[in-house]
């Protein structure tokens, strides 16, 4: 999809170098790689594990995709992250959230909606939020979101990611909530927050994982 996506703007610095447009080249390269880097920055600000560091710029670059964009809190902190905690869960935790998340945006908010990320490891939890611009959950289906093969969508293939979530991070021993996310112009509640908690205790002095996930 990013190959795809380059060629095409590829192309158009071609284009536009062929017709002498020189400065809206110049332009389009400057912004393309601002962004990135940007980003990039202020990955590296919040975390120094390159694992999560990889996880959402893989992110960063599926939101631009869709034509969306994807933040992080500037507030956010996440260095308190131990070797035992299990990466390939956590990522894949994140994962499942930030596309779920896009995917809603995408569907109510349309092109140029937002993701925002926030992680917090003050206190005696690691905290990560997902805020989306979707069009919201009504209690009933936030209560039954986690549900394995539950779905709003009327499509085939949906049901599964967010009871995966909900399994991975009770064997990490915490939890996944979900609420309004904020309150638009005339006071009523827009998107959806996913918030996960891990506590760090069960994470910390220890050398390997305390079992081994099959999921």
């Amino acid at each position: 999809s990013q190959a795809h996506e380059y060629n095409n703007k590829l192309h158009t610095l071609a284009g536009l170098i062929h017709m002498g447009a020189t400065n809206e080249a110049l332009r389009m390269i400057g912004q393309e790689t601002s962004g990135h880097q940007s980003f990039i920055q202020q990955v590296m600000q919040v975390t120094s594990d390159s694992i999560l560091a990889g996880c959402l710029l893989g992110k960063y670059n599926r939101a631009r995709e869709l034509g969306l964009r994807l933040t992080v809190d500037k507030e956010s902190h996440m260095q308190d992250l131990t070797a035992s905690l299990p990466r390939e869960q956590l990522v894949s935790i994140l994962g499942n959230l930030v596309d779920n998340a896009l995917e809603a945006t995408l569907d109510h908010y349309g092109p140029d909606g937002q993701v925002t990320l926030s992680f917090s490891d003050y206190g005696k939890e690691l905290i990560f939020e997902v805020n989306d611009q979707g069009a919201g959950l009504s209690h009933q289906q936030a209560e039954a979101i986690f549900t394995r093969g539950y779905t709003t969508k009327e499509t085939d293939g949906h049901g599964i990611g967010l009871d995966l979530v909900q399994r991975q991070v009770a064997h990490l021993g915490g939890i996944v909530t979900v609420e309004p996310n904020m309150r638009d112009k005339q006071g009523t509640f827009s998107g959806s927050r996913f918030t996960v908690y891990i506590p760090k205790a069960k994470w910390q002095g220890l050398e390997k994982h305390p079992y081994q996930d099959n999921t």
